[in-house]
């Protein structure tokens, strides 16, 4: 019989298999992706971030420009950074529920990674997002064990860093992260701490975009091609799609009696609306693309702990109403 920790590295080599099965034609690619794909020869032909490259942080093509030798071993490294950032993020968030599942509930929860669409729309492609994902499930992983010790702290601070210099979205991660430690009554130097390392790897790039003579979050965008109606009607439509994964999530917390920290579910809640509202705002007063699989995706790893919150709930409020005299 398989221990937790076995389930947990199962499926997350399941998770990364699928990223090949996935992309078995070719690892898809868009206009983005030849943009990160152009800055990673720039930073290995040169030794440097090209100064033109300004319309995301530089996290990823830095990431992949040690491997830009030759289009054949870029392309290749790009689909093994999404196998292993689909792996870490399914292990990431099985292993931080650990304790309070059995092997059927991680099993279960790890379907739910499986079959996410989100999920197993980002990993098709050389994009920011799989590895983007892969830091907001370290960050919420890291909050649910709890924010006592500077270390913890620190290391959350950090990867609040990188999801800055991930994508400008990551700058999110700067007020709910001071907003996570009000709430688990964290001392006012960690969080002026926090709120220092999170956010000065992101200010210090946009500084140097404003010092090349760019806005601060890169080259302008231009008009939006989509009202706020719309962003707004396309991010409800995609989020439905995630309902039947969410429920089995759900249906975990419900039958394993999963009890998250309250603090943690608000802030798990508060993230998904505000990830997901910035997403349609910008979609609407920029031509950034419509809030699809690719811009929610790392609002999913929210959901889904606020769906086993929820089921946990349930369950507990139709024990009460069983219990309650006639």
């Amino acid at each position: 019989m398989l221990t937790n920790s076995r389930l947990i590295a199962l499926f997350a080599v399941l998770a990364g298999a699928l990223v090949f099965v996935l992309t078995r034609n070719g690892i898809a690619l868009s206009p983005d992706s030849y943009a990160y794909l152009n800055a990673a020869w720039g930073m290995r032909l040169y030794g440097g971030i090209p100064a033109d490259f300004t319309w995301w942080p530089p996290l990823y093509p830095l990431t992949l420009a040690p491997f830009a030798g030759d289009t054949t071993m870029l392309l290749n490294a790009a689909k093994w950074l999404n196998a292993a950032c689909y792996g870490l993020s399914t292990a990431i968030t099985l292993y931080a529920l650990k304790t309070r599942l059995s092997g059927a509930g991680i099993a279960a929860l790890g379907v739910v990674f499986l079959l996410a669409p989100p999920f197993d729309f980002v990993h098709r492609y050389v994009w920011s997002e799989p590895l983007f994902v892969t830091l907001t499930a370290a960050w919420f992983a890291l909050l649910l064990g709890g924010v006592r010790s500077w270390r913890r702290v620190i290391l959350l601070a950090l990867v609040a860093a990188l999801l800055g210099l991930q994508r400008y979205v990551g700058l999110l991660f700067v007020p709910f992260g001071v907003f996570a430690l009000l709430l688990y009554r964290a001392h006012w130097k960690r969080i002026a701490v926090y709120a220092v390392i999170a956010f000065t790897p992101l200010a210090l790039w946009m500084l140097r975009n404003v010092a090349l003579g760019y806005p601060a979050t890169g080259l302008d965008r231009g008009a939006a091609y989509t009202t706020i109606t719309n962003s707004m009607i396309y991010m409800l439509t995609t989020v439905a799609s995630w309902l039947p994964v969410l429920t089995l999530a759900c249906a975990v917390g419900w039958r394993y009696r999963v009890e998250l920290p309250s603090r943690f579910v608000v802030v798990a809640g508060y993230y998904a609306v505000g990830h997901a509202l910035f997403i349609v705002w910008s979609s609407a007063s920029t031509s950034m693309d419509e809030p699809d699989n690719r811009l929610l995706a790392p609002a999913f790893v929210a959901c889904v702990y606020c769906a086993i919150a929820a089921g946990d709930y349930l369950r507990r409020k139709r024990i009460a109403q069983t219990k309650a005299p006639a």
